[in-house]
């Protein structure tokens, strides 16, 4: 994902910590790349980069938001709950 956090404006040399950043909140959560953001030192990343990585992290935009939506989906509407899980 490096090249996506040299997209949003990281400069290249601290997209790699960035991007592991964004994969890992894309296949895990935002927590846990909270969490990771946190323990990352201060040189990693600069003052602007972990500004816009604050950013990128937040929101449900993940693999287990998937399974929320189709478990809510399908509470709502039982009688098509396959289709949503397809």
């Amino acid at each position: 994902m490096s090249p996506v956090a040299w997209l949003m404006g990281i400069p290249w040399q601290e997209a790699g910590a960035a991007g592991s950043l964004l994969g890992i909140k894309t296949i895990l959560n935002e927590f846990y790349a909270f969490t990771q953001l946190s323990t990352l030192n201060d040189t990693a990343l600069s003052v602007h980069s972990r500004t816009v990585m604050t950013y990128a992290l937040c929101g449900f935009a993940n693999i287990s938001s998937m399974g929320i939506m189709i478990g809510g989906l399908g509470s709502i509407v039982p009688e098509r709950e396959t289709m949503c899980s397809h």
